[in-house]
């Protein structure tokens, strides 16, 4: 609501209407919004198969670190997803790319280091074959969804609605005007 009347200005509208639950209904919305905990740290080693079990390890033990974050805040099992990530780049260059690790059954069959050679070819139109790839850093990014909302009667609007009030309310350009001021029941 603290922008329509700008909006309406610019667009030549006369008159706005606002939902006599706005504040309610945003409310609501920020209820029903993912809640979202990310860690990452920095990682510093080649992407090999010596050194996987290392960086699985530590990736297992930051996904525990976010999913304990948001038990905390009230999810339950079902209701957390975990999103792993690896920020790969070639040995010798300065852009890494953050590297969603893929599903074992998936297209890369769990490989990240395929899935990273995708994302470079498909964002540089080449890739560097041979060269080691690095694992920068890690990530983990835990999600929380909402799985249960409760409904909400809003009775129907019985006539015209009718001010309750009147304010003075400056509108600019216009200046003050009496503005009607319709209270909720």
């Amino acid at each position: 609501g603290q922008h329509a009347c700008a909006i309406a200005r610019n667009l030549g509208m006369k008159s706005i209407f606002i939902h006599r639950f706005s504040g309610i209904l945003s409310a609501y919305g920020l209820g029903l919004a993912d809640t979202v905990a990310e860690l990452q740290e920095p990682c510093a080693t080649n992407y090999s198969k010596d050194n996987l079990g290392t960086v699985m390890e530590r990736l297992n033990k930051l996904t525990e670190r976010a999913s304990t974050d948001l038990r905390s805040q009230g999810f339950q099992g079902a209701q957390i997803h975990v999103e792993q990530y690896l920020n790969l780049r070639y040995e010798g260059t300065d852009t890494s790319i953050m590297t969603r690790l893929p599903d074992e059954k998936g297209e890369y069959g769990g490989d990240a280091s395929k899935a990273f050679a995708a994302q470079y070819m498909r964002e540089y139109g080449f890739i560097i074959q041979g060269r080691p790839v690095r694992v920068d850093d890690i990530r983990v990014r835990a999600i929380g969804t909402c799985t249960s909302v409760k409904s909400l009667h809003v009775p129907d609007a019985k006539g015209e609605p009718k001010p309750s009030t009147h304010a003075d309310t400056y509108f600019h350009p216009g200046g003050r005007q009496r503005t009607p001021v319709y209270m909720l029941s």
